[in-house]
């Protein structure tokens, strides 16, 4: 099996905060990246108790929109600890 990935980078848009209700009733959000032009993009989700914005949101987002892929990055429950 091979993957090729498109050459031709590709414009960014962005939706921000898209909820996602859970079985349980609780609603998560959700940042979704997508490549301007593309046709039923292949899609890649990102869970993450770290956040969706900043470097992480242009790391993993942006950079594979830019590729072709539609990325969803969805917040999960539980949060990083910080010490106090």
């Amino acid at each position: 099996m091979s993957i090729t990935w498109p050459r031709a980078a590709h414009r960014v848009t962005v939706r921000r905060d898209l909820p996602v209700p859970m079985a349980d009733g609780v609603v998560l959000l959700a940042d979704r990246y997508a490549p301007v032009g593309a046709v039923r993009p292949p899609t890649i989700l990102v869970r993450s108790p770290y956040g969706r914005r900043g470097m992480f949101g242009f790391a993993y987002g942006r950079t594979f929109a830019r590729q072709g892929f539609q990325v969803v990055l969805q917040s999960c429950r539980g949060r990083r600890s910080r010490p106090p």
